[in-house]
């Protein structure tokens, strides 16, 4: 229905940025400051890479590809997605902590030369579980939420979103992806278009004095604007590669800035973003009306029988890639490291709640797109309003689902896409639900009855809670007769910068 399409505000489709796969746009003017979606979840995740070297230590399995597409090893393919872990508000509560943002820190690419969208820090919200009595849900779900990206600039119609991955993201892969230029390379490219033009509006205004037929014709013109490029830079790449090539290019990109003219379709038509790309914001996170779920997704609209919910692009990964690991030197751990420890297995990651797979697959599908990470099982006795799909989006690789699991898993990049339905008509406000399956409810309701509160979870308050209090930390001898509870502790901070007097 053209009617319905023409309401959404938030697309993805293919990325103006050649060979980036997909990205954002905004079908909606969005002025400078103002949030561009509805707030993100963020997952984080601990010690990922450790983890998985001690389960190769254990097992003697490999899930490390080496970026080799080729290696007959699973990829890890979240290594170009997750952020550090000060973005989750988790950064020291392991070694190393990724943050890992499914919707537009997952989803929109960057280019530094135009980054127009600000990434702020996350909250961290327990969704009413902030006490684990009674609540079987107590510990399933991320606490980290609230994130949001924010206008750095106005964003116009049709205008692709660039977020900032940091300048050591580029760095990090520049064997791959060759030398990319940062913000001081466009800036120093505009600076000598600028003064480039200049020079040739001077010798045409001498011209016109004298008429001594002196004028720079554009052969000359176009010999000196190679000759700055190829020859004057230097060893300067990066702006080597800022500059456009020809002389054509450069009147261009003067007009442009150098930044725009590199990526000439970041901006689309809304007739483009409908006949190209899948609606985003047709669902939004809140609380959820299924007890101990935490949050879930609702309707931003009304959504016929039959129409797309929802788009989201498919991250694949081994399942044994989330396992979590401890070294343990008493030796009973089975299963011995590389310095004769054992090392035992102690769960998994949270991760592994947002994704889908089968219980008998290798194969974990983590879906990334805004609030997509919310959408909930219809509980006993509810029917669910939504169902799931392949897409048929260009970007979809249909051909890979004629492949064997191990086949996918060595794949470096994503490339499956999956829809949600309307099943039937949907009201605005309205809370999306699929069907999780028979599998996923059994196991539910086993924990669900198995359930049992400990001394230390009777006791138990987030160590959020406590800190949103912003109260003085109690002493050793205060906290003698009003300990906190045993699930927290009190550190000092000490800034890399600190100096002793």
């Amino acid at each position: 229905d053209d009617e319905e399409e023409e309401e959404c505000g938030l697309y993805m489709a293919q990325s103006s940025i050649p060979n980036s796969g997909l990205g954002m746009y905004s079908n909606t003017n969005i002025t400078e400051g103002s949030t561009l979606f509805y707030d993100d979840i963020v997952i984080a995740g601990y010690d990922l890479y450790v983890n998985r070297k001690l389960h190769r230590l254990k097992y003697g399995v490999d899930l490390e590809d080496d970026d080799d597409d080729d290696s007959g090893q699973p990829a890890w393919v979240m290594d170009s997605y997750a952020w550090s872990g000060e973005y989750s508000n988790g950064n020291y509560d392991a070694d190393y902590t990724e943050a890992i943002i499914p919707g537009t820190g997952m989803l929109a690419n960057s280019f530094l030369g135009l980054v127009n969208a600000l990434k702020r820090r996350a909250e961290t919200d327990d969704a009413g579980l902030s006490r684990r009595t009674g609540s079987p849900g107590a510990g399933a779900f991320s606490h980290h939420h609230g994130n949001r990206f924010v206008a750095g600039d106005s964003i116009v119609e049709g205008q692709e979103i660039f977020i900032d991955y940091g300048r050591s993201w580029f760095e990090y892969r520049e064997e791959i992806m060759g030398p990319i230029p940062f913000d001081e390379e466009y800036d120093m490219a505009d600076m000598l278009l600028r003064k480039f033009f200049e020079l040739e509006r001077a010798n045409v205004d001498d011209d016109d004095d004298d008429d001594d037929g002196t004028s720079l014709s554009p052969d000359v013109l176009g010999g000196l604007w190679e000759l700055i490029r190829e020859d004057l830079l230097g060893d300067r790449v990066r702006l080597h590669m800022a500059l456009p090539r020809n002389l054509e290019g450069a009147r261009q990109a003067h007009q442009t800035g150098s930044a725009a003219h590199s990526v000439p379709g970041m901006m689309r038509t809304p007739q483009w973003l409908r006949e190209n790309g899948a609606c985003l914001d047709n669902i939004r996170p809140g609380l959820s009306n299924i007890p101990h779920a935490g949050r879930g997704a609702f309707a931003t609209r009304r959504l016929k029988e039959g129409r797309i919910v929802t788009s989201a692009p498919m991250m694949h990964m081994h399942r044994d890639s989330l396992r979590m690991y401890r070294r343990d030197e008493s030796g009973t751990g089975g299963g011995n490291g590389d310095k004769g420890e054992s090392i035992r297995y102690t769960g998994d990651q949270l991760l592994l709640n947002y994704c889908y797979g089968h219980p008998n697959s290798s194969v974990l599908l983590f879906p990334y797109a805004p609030a997509v990470n919310f959408v909930n099982g219809a509980p006993e006795g509810t029917q669910p309003n939504a169902f799931l799909r392949w897409s048929d989006m260009s970007y979809h690789r249909s051909e890979w689902l004629d492949m064997s699991a191990g086949e996918v898993l060595t794949k470096d990049h994503t490339g499956l896409i999956l829809e949600f339905v309307a099943s039937r008509d949907i009201q605005e406000g309205e809370e999306i639900l699929i069907d999780y399956g028979d599998g996923w409810r059994d196991e539910w309701d086993r924990h669900s009855e198995g359930w049992n509160v400990s001394d230390d979870d009777r006791n138990y308050v987030s160590a959020s809670v406590l800190n949103d209090m912003d109260a003085p930390v109690l002493t050793a001898r205060e906290q003698k007769d009003e300990p906190y509870p045993s699930n927290v502790m009190t550190a000092c901070l000490v800034p890399e910068d600190y100096e002793q007097g």
